[in-house]
């Protein structure tokens, strides 16, 4: 793993998570530029088949600092998709990177952490300068059927991008009443025809979901 070529270094870095290697994970920490070339969703799968053990290693790297940007982004899919609850806190700093898509991959990572102590920080993530960490703000808080966030979401079904809309206004329609409550005062009331047909839209899905 050291010395070979990439793909080299990637086959025996697999090899090494299936017999759960914690050293061999501890060095591609250190040495993330090793597997440069490797897509993100690659790397999370490789970080997440080192399994349980491996994971407490991926929450301290977390906590420390990645130098690599992309092997970053890979640990907090890692995390999120495993379900590791302790990493929150890591997870929820990265809503405050300075790089976009460190903050779009904490705010999936959230959603899919499934914890309601997420909520506020998620929350604060709606009002986030680029769309798409709003969008997966808004769809991680349907995620976590959200109702403190109701009245937030409702205010993006007017945002001006088209995601972070239909992702407001889905999270919305699956919260409960309250989120179908919004949605129907939406319809009802709002000056926004854009909101007022996403509104309708998530409403008539979640009719059909229900009636299924």
């Amino acid at each position: 793993m050291v010395r070979g070529p990439e793909t080299v270094r990637l086959a025996a870095a697999r090899a090494l998570s299936m017999q759960r290697d914690l050293a061999s994970l501890g060095w591609l920490l250190v040495h993330a530029d090793t597997l440069s070339t490797r897509p993100v969703q690659a790397l999370s799968g490789l970080l997440r088949s080192f399994g349980p053990r491996g994971r407490a290693l991926l929450v301290t790297a977390l906590e420390r600092g990645i130098v690599d940007l992309r092997f970053e982004r890979a640990v907090l899919d890692a995390l999120g998709l495993s379900r590791c609850r302790s990493a929150r806190v890591g997870v929820e700093a990265r809503l405050r990177s300075d790089a976009l898509e460190l903050r779009v991959a904490a705010a999936r990572a959230l959603g899919r952490l499934g914890m309601g102590e997420s909520i506020p920080a998620l929350m604060l993530a709606l009002a986030d300068p680029a769309w798409p960490v709003r969008a997966q703000a808004a769809h991680a808080l349907g995620r976590l059927r959200a109702a403190p966030a109701v009245d937030a979401l409702a205010e993006r079904v007017s945002d001006r991008s088209w995601w972070v809309r239909h992702h407001a206004a889905y999270a919305l329609a699956i919260i409960g009443s309250e989120g179908r409550d919004a949605l129907c005062e939406l319809v009802v009331r709002s000056d926004d025809g854009f909101a007022r047909e996403m509104a309708r839209e998530a409403l008539d899905r979640a009719v059909h979901r229900r009636s299924a």
